[in-house]
């Protein structure tokens, strides 16, 4: 593998959050030229890589204007394109779309030379969509339609590539000598001051790109004053390049008498002040991907649990999720528990201890996925058991594994999965039965194999990759068919088998940090 292409056509964040593609690739092909191919707005986000060998834009503003220029605007909209398609090339090994839309499919399609030299979508000669794997395959027609994401894209993307999970550390940041001087300069009296009182200093970045994400104003004031009355923190507040933010910054300094300490920077920048703090204390915004690559200790806010299992980041964070309904009454005491939390993370301790009404604890590691620590919510306890259950379905469709045991069976989750057995050992005999079988009887009990009530669960993930595995080897045999899906079914009902042997039967088999907090009786349990 000598050169390789990555195609990147998101935002901020999700330039920092391909840091583990780059790192695994780095690890993988230690002598091949990686490039990366972005959108203009993009690229001052991918010059904090300083690895890449070439960084190639695409000026999209530019070809829009373009293409509203007159009867010829296509013709020139193209010119410009294929002119800064032209310096990028053809002569790539491999080509990885990690953005995964329709416009870097197309690309990917133009400049890979053949099936076999890229990981992603893209488009064929006849303008269908090909994936070059089953994992992006599931990724794109089947994850898109759950509520909740068992894998991250990077997660999905280390799978298809066949990468460490482990290997980020491989990744180099620019580094430029001004900003390190300056940041030392700016931090002296805080790091003066904390040699000798034992004084962390924690970042904070508490406004992200939409209100579901952010911290209120209120919210922002009450936890950066219980930063400030802890006797071991420190607070710096980091705003993003927006006027809002730095509106938001100042009025929060207002109220807190002018003594908060604020930190306006480029990316570049950033990779300075991160170095030079010991925590950060964010939302879910683009400069938690930048920390992670640093591997800075962090400590995640989420507002939102159907958010929370998106966009992780990649270095084994901490979350506190908190559900603004139960806490609104007494924000008071969740802003002195983060700031604790903040204490015990930069000393090691894990999240635990008696969290706020309203508050849940989770942790994540790119190779496992999310732990959940602590919750006194049965909702976000069935929330995380489907995630686990999804995830664990999953690797047994696509890589035959399973994760270590199951907790936490609902008694939907159950109901389908005693439909599906059903289901399975029926179509076995309807199959079996005395008679010719037609194509279209195959077809139809493959059909009736789903549940009729359910949505896209983990099961039913499963049996719906399965399917379509079993359908790619079909002929024009019909014999030879029914062998196939004979063979199908029986293998099927062993892994529905396996996954109940996975699945804990009783409540003293839970984990010890589950126990206090499980309402559920050994009944609900059992299958």
């Amino acid at each position: 593998m000598k050169r390789i292409l990555i195609i990147n056509l998101r935002r901020f964040g999700d330039i920092f959050y391909s840091a583990p593609v780059i790192g695994g690739l780095l690890e993988k092909y230690p002598t091949a030229e990686i490039s990366y191919l972005t959108y203009q707005e993009s690229v001052r986000a991918a010059r904090v890589f300083s690895q890449l060998n070439n960084l190639f834009t695409i000026d999209r503003e530019k070809i829009g204007i373009l293409l509203k220029g007159g009867p010829f605007s296509l013709a020139h909209a193209f010119r410009e394109l294929r002119n800064c398609l032209q310096e990028v090339g053809f002569d790539w090994d491999l080509i990885v779309n990690v953005s995964n839309c329709s416009v870097s499919a197309y690309l990917t399609s133009y400049l890979s030379q053949s099936k076999e030299n890229y990981k992603g979508v893209r488009y064929n000669c006849k303008g269908v969509l090909e994936f070059s794997d089953d994992w992006i395959a599931w990724a794109n027609e089947l994850m898109v339609d759950l509520t909740l994401t068992p894998y991250s894209y990077m997660e999905i993307f280390h799978k298809s590539l066949a990468l460490n999970p482990i290997s980020q550390s491989q990744v180099k940041l620019v580094l430029s000598e001004e900003h390190e001087n300056s940041t030392r300069k700016v931090f002296s009296k805080l790091l003066e001051f904390r040699a000798t009182d034992s004084i962390y200093v924690v970042a904070m970045q508490l406004s992200a790109s939409t209100s579901e994400k952010s911290a209120s104003f209120e919210e922002a004031k009450e936890i950066i004053q219980s930063i400030f009355e802890h006797p071991n923190l420190y607070p710096v507040l980091l705003v993003g390049p927006s006027e809002d933010e730095r509106a938001c910054a100042k009025a929060l300094n207002a109220v807190l008498e002018n003594s908060l300490f604020v930190v306006d920077s480029d990316f570049i920048g950033l990779n300075s002040v991160l170095n030079s703090v010991d925590l950060l204390l964010t939302v879910d915004t683009s400069i938690k991907h930048l920390a992670a690559i640093q591997n800075t200790k962090m400590l995640e806010l989420h507002f939102n649990p159907n958010l929370l299992f998106k966009m992780p980041a990649n270095s084994g964070s901490q979350i506190v999720l908190i559900d603004r309904l139960k806490v609104a009454g007494d924000f008071t005491s969740c802003a002195q528990f983060i700031a604790e939390s903040c204490s015990n993370r930069l000393q090691g301790v894990s999240l635990s201890g008696t969290a706020p009404l309203g508050v849940s604890l989770f942790e994540y590691a790119l190779d496992r996925g999310f732990a959940l620590l602590k919750t006194s919510s049965q909702e976000i306890r069935e929330m995380h058991a489907y995630y686990s259950y999804h995830r664990a379905c999953v690797a047994l469709a696509l890589e035959i594994k399973l994760q270590p045991l199951l907790y936490n069976v609902s008694k939907e989750l159950l109901t389908e999965y005693r439909e599906i057995l059903s289901n399975i050992l029926k179509a076995y005999r309807e199959i079996n039965q005395n008679g010719e079988t037609s194509a279209s009887k195959i077809f139809k009990v493959l059909n009736d194999l789903e549940p009729t009530n359910y949505g896209m669960s983990p099961f039913k993930t499963l049996l719906v990759v399965r399917k379509a595995q079993t359908l790619s080897k079909f002929s024009n045999d019909i014999e030879y068919n029914r062998n196939i899906f004979k063979d199908f079914l029986m293998s099927l009902k062993d892994e529905f088998a396996e996954l109940k042997q996975q699945i804990v039967t009783k409540q003293e088999d839970a984990p010890a940090t589950d126990r206090s907090i499980s309402t559920r009786s050994r009944g609900e349990y059992e299958i």
